[in-house]
């Protein structure tokens, strides 16, 4: 395993916000569906994004259309 030292490890905050962001990816932009996914209520997700600093519909976040690996 590489070296690693803590400062360039992601904290749990950021791990989070990218999680997030993968699944909304995963899921189109589908609100619901990541929610579920989640385990987490759709409107804890969007306070979870206004949080992000994305304080905008949920509908209006730019979704890249990643594929998932």
């Amino acid at each position: 395993m590489p070296k690693v030292s803590a400062d360039q490890l992601p904290t749990l905050a950021e791990w989070n916000s990218r999680y997030i962001d993968y699944v909304l990816n995963f899921t189109k932009g589908k609100k619901t569906a990541a929610a579920r996914i989640l385990g987490i209520n759709r409107r804890t997700l969007y306070r979870r994004n206004k949080a992000k600093g994305k304080d905008m519909p949920l509908d209006e976040i730019p979704i890249h259309h990643a594929q998932p690996e």
